[in-house]
């Protein structure tokens, strides 16, 4: 996501930068959760690669979080 123009520019970013592979599980998880919580659609099965990927992807996030 990136600030709007014209939206406030003193918002604080995160920013995390993955590679494409981990981009698409990323991309499924959140859109199979969406579905989940709006739908009652079963959650995603990933494998344990993609398990794997989508662990750092959070461990990316709560670096940057921690980091304040």
């Amino acid at each position: 996501m990136s600030v709007e123009e014209g939206a406030a520019t003193d918002v604080d970013l995160v920013r995390i930068e993955v590679d494409r592979t981990t981009a698409a599980v990323l991309r499924d998880a959140l859109y199979g959760w969406g579905e989940h919580i709006a739908a009652g659609a079963p959650l995603p099965d990933f494998t344990p690669e993609e398990t794997s990927r989508l662990g750092k992807v959070i461990e990316s996030l709560e670096r940057q979080l921690r980091r304040r």
